[in-house]
């Protein structure tokens, strides 16, 4: 399935009173054409991802449940360190949702908000005050390219 993202670095944090975040936990691996993800989500769901590049600025991803214990495993035998740990935040904002990422550990302060859009769509319309510069298609700034760098950008 191709996605359309827009990204966007988080310079003050929103007030999340009354928000439940979720835990998430994940890691990458590297192959030829692309990469994966396994993503353990709030400790009871868990994925495995597989990604590859598309056009302008798109890609295409195919995501599978896993058994959370075989997710754990993965991210122990297959996926490069440090892993992302965030606190993902689910904002609703002008009829859509913004989803906000607080990192924990390595990447902790890092605070990237995301937001999902249509192909060819230019204009995101208005973003609250909190949202700061573009980072889409800046690949340090992905979680794939926080990891390979091992610290953040």
């Amino acid at each position: 399935m191709e996605q359309y993202e827009r990204r966007f670095l988080v310079e003050r944090l929103p007030d999340l009173a009354g928000t439940a975040g979720e835990r998430v936990v994940q890691g990458y691996f590297y192959f030829d054409r692309g990469v994966g993800r396994v993503r353990l989500a709030g400790g009871d769901r868990a994925y495995l991802a597989l990604k590859c590049p598309g056009e302008a600025g798109t890609h295409h991803e195919f995501e599978y449940p896993l058994p959370p214990d075989d997710a754990r495993e993965m991210l122990e035998r297959l996926c490069e360190t440090p892993w992302i740990d965030k606190t993902r935040y689910r904002l609703p904002h002008a009829g859509r949702i913004i989803e906000l990422d607080c990192f924990h550990g390595a990447y902790e302060g890092l605070m990237i908000a995301e937001l999902e859009t249509r192909p060819g769509e230019e204009a995101v319309g208005s973003l609250p005050a909190w949202v700061g510069e573009e980072i889409t298609g800046q690949h340090r700034w992905s979680n794939a390219g926080l990891v390979r760098a091992g610290q953040r950008a």
